[in-house]
């Protein structure tokens, strides 16, 4: 397929803004009850997902840079009901919470919800 193709060792943001972007895995699970998909694919169009379906229904596009995923099951627009995003995450208790001012923890909810953003987390 046309396009760049790039191998995943490292972290990937998918929301970048601008262009095209085919995420190919082994399977999608798009969580509407429907059997996941297997060789499946997600293509998003300037940080937005455009299509989910299986990689054949993907091909012949241009312009497209293709980020393969062998073994991964992608979940796309998968949301995060629950969270704590003021957590530190560097195992303190959340005991020590109220000792933190609100500004402090304003800046870690910021801090935690880009790092979930650019997981691909909405």
């Amino acid at each position: 397929m046309p396009g760049e193709t790039a191998g995943h060792e490292g972290e990937t943001d998918v929301n970048q803004s601008g262009g095209r972007r085919l995420l190919r895995g082994a399977r999608v699970w798009d969580g509407t009850g429907r059997p996941p998909i297997f060789r499946g694919a997600v293509l998003i169009e300037d940080g937005r997902i455009r299509g989910v379906g299986p990689v054949a229904d993907f091909e012949g596009l241009t312009d497209v840079a293709i980020d393969d995923f062998p073994g991964a099951t992608i979940l796309p627009g998968l949301v995060d009901a629950h969270t704590h995003l003021v957590g530190f995450g560097d195992g303190r208790p959340g005991d020590s919470l109220p000792d933190v001012t609100p500004e402090l923890l304003l800046l870690q909810a910021a801090r935690n919800v880009r790092a979930h953003l650019h997981s691909g987390v909405t």
